[in-house]
């Protein structure tokens, strides 16, 4: 049997002459170190149903510009916070940007891989490589290196005295080992003998990362992309896997009463409802936002569009306000970041956001109000098919490029589901087509959408959470 915490909730009334029995709880550990993550798991539905039946200790990183665990996020008796600093120092840095990223060659053909590798310039990490070209390219396997992990794991005995204090039945982290709090976690589980799983592994972990994954024993995915390559590139066995859709989108299907009519979002925003608007939206990359921004004013004065349009500008939660002061106050244009809450230094490295309820509902608000969306590689592009938007991609000189051979941006250009515009005056065609036109692509757009979002229908935080009773009992019965 596995190992639980009971946790005795008592209950006094009495029917009759019976009392209610005791019901038995099991613990869960939930480890956080990402923000995005955190506004999925914690800023959503999805920890009040976990605690509903279980009880969960969420360990988090200790964020800049986060105070009290209990006070920011969802709070019940069966919820526990434990606060751990930054897992830094040697033994992650040797093993996540050396050893790993030199010694497994597996994966050399892969796009990400291949991008990676040719940037790099670090003389430690170029030593590395030629230390590593002495062996055969098969030699090294990703399970030594995890295996070594786990062997010298720092920090093991601080993770042994919270076992011995709450006895959890299973380790729950976002992705399968791509940070440094999931891959702490994984290998401290594995070494415990408990059971781990991913729960919140995005479009891109598996195949972006492929060389930092430490295989968690259960993966629930958020499509059948994930699982597929969970499958194909890290030798997973697919009673392993479970498919809950993306517990990010889920609030995409539901209703809420937060949510605005498309005249009072655009008014809210300082544009012009009477206008149809373009979405843009991506993370910044040389000077490719600010040049787009300064063509679409251009375009606007000089009457390009076929049309009067807004521009919706929606930051990367990477990214800083500074430096968009120029667009401040032009007529038509808005420019916003994820959430109305600064968490931390604007100029500081890191997500600098959380999405809380409000911000999640105008995230929604902003895809389905908008008429089309402009990005680079981005999920926003899969976000705003969910809304049968027209996607635009952007492949100039001066933005990202590398990201169109990624694995998981491929579906895309398969089912010619976007416009792929190389150049500033491409973009400007595309952008007037779909205004003209937003039904082009639909078709595409229906197929990406079934496999990488289905099911859809808002309920993926409670698949989520009900598979772990499943992989609960499959545990039980291996033992």
């Amino acid at each position: 049997m596995l190992a639980y915490r009971t946790i005795y909730l008592i209950m006094q009334k009495k029917e009759g002459d019976n009392v209610k029995p005791v019901i038995k709880r099991k613990t869960i550990f939930l480890f956080l170190g990402i923000r995005s993550h955190v506004s999925d798991l914690l800023r959503t539905g999805y920890i009040k149903y976990l605690s509903e039946k279980y009880h969960v200790v969420v360990f988090i990183k200790d964020f800049e510009g986060v105070g009290d665990p209990n006070k920011e996020y969802y709070k019940t008796e069966n919820i526990t916070y434990i606060t751990l600093p930054n897992l830094e120092g040697r033994f992650w840095v040797y093993f996540d940007m050396y050893f790993r990223s030199e010694f497994i060659h597996i994966f050399d053909d892969n796009p990400a891989v291949k991008w990676r590798n040719e940037r790099t310039d670090n003389k430690a990490r170029l030593f590395f490589r030629a230390l590593s070209n002495l062996f055969h390219k098969s030699f090294f396997k990703p399970k030594f290196f995890f295996n070594l992990e786990k062997l010298f794991l720092p920090e093991y005995g601080e993770f042994k005295r919270y076992i011995k204090m709450y006895n959890p039945s299973l380790i729950l982290t976002a992705t399968p080992g791509i940070f440094t709090y999931d891959a702490y976690a994984i290998l401290a589980a594995s070494k415990s003998g408990i059971p781990s799983v991913a729960v919140d592994p995005s479009l891109d972990n598996l195949t972006v990362y492929p060389r930092h994954v430490r295989p968690s024993d259960y993966i629930i995915s958020w499509n059948k992309m994930n699982e597929d390559q969970a499958i194909r590139y890290h030798g997973y066995n697919k009673e392993h896997l479970f498919l809950s859709g993306v517990i990010r989108f889920d609030q995409y299907y539901n209703n809420s009463s937060e949510e605005l009519s498309r005249e009072e979002f655009l008014r809210s925003k300082g544009l012009d409802p009477k206008r149809k608007t373009v979405l843009y939206a991506a993370k910044t990359y040389g000077e490719f936002y600010k040049n787009f921004i300064r063509n679409f004013i251009k375009w606007q004065n000089d009457g390009s569009f076929h049309e009067p349009v807004n521009l919706f500008v929606r930051l990367h939660p990477l990214d800083s306000m500074a430096g968009f002061e120029e667009f401040v106050g032009v007529p038509n244009v808005h420019i916003e970041r994820a959430s109305t809450k600064l968490l931390q230094s604007d100029i500081s490295k890191g997500q600098k956001v959380e999405m809380d309820e409000h911000d999640l509902v105008n995230t929604k608000d902003t895809i389905r109000h908008s008429d089309l969306c402009v990005t680079i590689t981005s999920t926003f592009t899969i976000e705003s098919f969910v809304f049968d938007k027209p996607v635009v991609i952007a492949s100039t000189s001066d933005g990202r490029t590398a990201g169109f051979k990624f694995l998981h941006n491929q579906p895309y250009f398969e089912n010619n589901a976007v416009k792929v515009g190389r150049t500033h005056e491409e973009i400007l065609k595309y952008i007037n087509m779909y205004l003209k036109d937003p039904s082009l692509d639909r078709g595409g757009r229906k197929k990406v959408l079934k496999y990488m979002v289905s099911p859809t229908d808002g309920n993926s935080y409670k698949r989520s959470v009900d598979f772990l009773s499943e992989i609960l009992e499959k545990e039980e019965k291996e033992r």
